[in-house]
């Protein structure tokens, strides 16, 4: 453990400091954002805007390529398809007549398709697998960066209202009733989700994106007895558990993303099959 700590600050330890970096500025955002997520049931709409996404790249790769727009940057790309996207799942919130589920499917699919069929026509482009599943080791001074910008634009739109946000959370129709712009709320916060999924998505992949949104939060959702609880519970078991699934990988050569996902799964099941053999232990006691 000691020789990784003298191997993080020398020169060519800087992509695995940078690694841990990226994990500590992540835990606040996504431990804050996948509760909200979370306790509004906007996870099928996460898939959809990562999977989606897709078709972002495969656009930016294709134009700088043959028509050689290297303004388009991939992360433009992305955030371009995700941001529309966002905006598609705000309507249909506001349109429940439609079946979303069908609909979310199809532009889950058509997305990565798509995106998957421009990419194979530039030579070099992006691979699936690394799409999927990202490389942390290659973290970049603009990653981080993109990750105080989360962490600031998160404070500002769901932390310092808190009474506010609160309120529509667990009373949304009190809040209409008291005029408080509930739908504007929701059209900012699905275009956070997008700009949370792009920051991430190009250093830790997909998979690894979705599974930092949802795990931690429903193993905060076990134990925490309020909304301050959830988050600060999701934050913490977010870094903790994504730093000893990165020192795993880096002391057994695998990769650190697939890790850390086991790592948090194995959590979650461990510490939900505990509460629940203490609840039913419980109940035996009591009718005894």
């Amino acid at each position: 453990m000691s020789d990784i700590w003298q191997y993080l600050f020398r020169a060519e330890g800087r992509p695995l400091l940078y690694a841990f970096l990226f994990l500590l500025l992540a835990a606040p955002s996504f431990g804050t954002m996948g509760v909200y997520v979370s306790l509004k049931n906007y996870n099928a709409g996460i898939g959809t805007i990562s999977h989606a996404s897709l078709l972002g790249l495969g656009l930016a790769k294709y134009a700088d390529y043959h028509w050689g727009w290297s303004f388009f940057t991939p992360f433009l790309g992305m955030l371009l398809i995700s941001c529309t996207t966002a905006i598609m799942l705000f309507w249909l919130q506001s349109h429940q007549t439609i079946r979303t589920g069908t609909l979310l499917n199809v532009v889950w699919s058509t997305g990565m398709a798509i995106g998957s069929l421009l990419l194979q026509t530039v030579p070099g482009g992006v691979s699936m697998h690394s799409y999927l599943w990202g490389n942390i080791l290659i973290v970049q001074n603009s990653d981080l960066w993109g990750l105080v910008a989360l962490n600031v634009v998160i404070f500002l739109v769901l932390i310092l209202p808190w009474r506010y946000h609160q309120l529509i959370m667990f009373d949304e129709e009190f809040a209409k009733s008291r005029g408080m712009a509930t739908q504007v709320y929701a059209f900012i916060f699905y275009l956070l989700i997008s700009y949370s999924i792009i920051v991430v998505i190009s250093a830790v992949g997909i998979l690894l994106s979705l599974g930092l949104f949802s795990i931690p939060s429903a193993i905060a959702h076990l134990f925490a007895r309020n909304l301050r609880q959830m988050i600060l519970y999701a934050g913490v078991v977010l870094l903790l558990s994504s730093w000893l699934g990165l020192f795993i990988s880096v002391e057994t050569n695998t990769t650190p993303g697939s890790f850390i996902i086991v790592i948090l799964s194995a959590i979650y099941v461990l510490l939900g099959t505990g509460k629940y053999l203490v609840r039913v232990r419980f109940r035996r006691v009591k009718l005894s």
